[in-house]
């Protein structure tokens, strides 16, 4: 017997393919998508790609960073990890990783937007409630209270296994923070290897454990952000 999830999903795939089909025009937000859609009989010409900015604007602080890590008790070097709560975005290894570091102090901003629905919703919660000491679980943090936190911390460090083009990489770029990704190729076309990465916990330990305690290198990886901030800035 055909089980109902893969019916539906396999329902789901006929009609988004047919609705792909027949619009006018396909935007994507990371070109590595269009060749996929070409392989669908989406003709080449009607795919647009149109990249994410973030308006800097928005961004602007009144206080120094110094004050807003006072204010946020920051007190160490402090790596910031930001979205939903869930296996995809790597949350367990940003665990793993934060035990392997306990002179570092690791921050996730971001909770569980479908609630029992999400995938491995227990486990998760089981984690978010007993994190280790030098991690915290903030929730879900209101739009305006996360420009103090991309200022306030050292790293914005996400270790996706899967995304499209997130905004919260842009983001803490017009914050000028160094970026830490795991080595996914559809990260490639978008940001253009203007980041740090690594492929697993092992690999993002040694990368954090370096930029706390190595500040010319510290300083090098502030070129990315920069980078980042210019070429996808609301004007370009």
């Amino acid at each position: 017997s055909i089980k109902l999830p893969r019916l539906f999903f396999g329902i789901l795939k006929w009609y988004v393919k047919v609705f792909y089909k027949t619009a006018s025009h396909l935007v994507v937000v990371n070109p590595i998508f269009i060749e996929p859609l070409i392989k669908m009989g989406i003709k080449k010409e009607r795919i647009v790609f149109i990249p994410n900015y973030v308006d800097e604007s928005k961004f602007a602080i009144k206080t120094s960073n110094a004050s807003i890590r006072k204010q946020l008790n920051f007190k160490r070097f402090t790596v910031l990890g930001v979205g939903q709560v869930q296996h995809r975005k790597g949350v367990l290894d940003f665990i793993e990783v934060a035990k392997k570091l306990p002179t570092v102090d690791f921050v996730w901003a971001g909770g569980f937007s479908f609630k029992a629905m999400t995938a491995g919703y227990e486990e998760l919660k089981k984690v978010m409630e007993n994190p280790p000491n030098n991690v915290r679980f903030l929730g879900i943090v209101p739009r305006e209270k996360m420009n103090e936190l991309y200022h306030g911390c050292d790293l914005f460090f996400l270790p996706s296994f899967d995304e499209l083009m997130p905004m919260s990489v842009l983001e803490a770029a017009v914050c000028d923070k160094p970026i830490l990704l795991r080595d996914l190729e559809l990260y490639q076309p978008v940001f253009l290897n203007h980041y740090l990465s690594a492929n697993d916990v092992d690999g993002f330990v040694k990368m954090i454990k370096q930029l706390s305690e190595n500040k010319e290198m510290y300083q090098q990886s502030l070129d990315h952000p920069r980078w980042l901030k210019n070429y996808y800035r609301k004007e370009a």
